[in-house]
């Protein structure tokens, strides 16, 4: 009984490492790419970054998204950045992010 709670601690605290890890490089990933990337190039560091894709033909972005982010902004104020993308104007930045619709 108890060499099953020991592996059980064992196997929690290598999970819970490996998670962090992850995390980790996930986060150094991203902040590389910040500075590399031209959509941030001029957003500030400091501050959470939102970037979001839309296109004139999208009515959820336009009825839903623009809605919800613009409520965003007037809830928190300049502690968030949020750009804007149009993807048929910049597909390069759109195929870049992952962007599929």
């Amino acid at each position: 009984m108890i060499e099953r709670f020991a592996l059980m601690l064992i196997l929690l605290a290598v999970g819970y490492v490996a998670f962090w890890l992850f995390k980790r490089h996930n986060l150094q990933q991203a902040s590389e790419q910040a500075t590399q990337d031209p959509l941030l190039m001029d957003a500030p560091i400091n501050r959470a970054t939102i970037v979001y894709f839309t296109t004139p033909g999208c009515i959820p972005c336009q009825t839903q998204q623009q809605p919800a982010l613009s409520r965003l902004q007037a809830a928190i104020g300049d502690t968030i950045n949020i750009i804007k993308v149009d993807a048929s104007q910049d597909p390069e930045a759109a195929q870049r992010w992952g962007v599929m619709s």
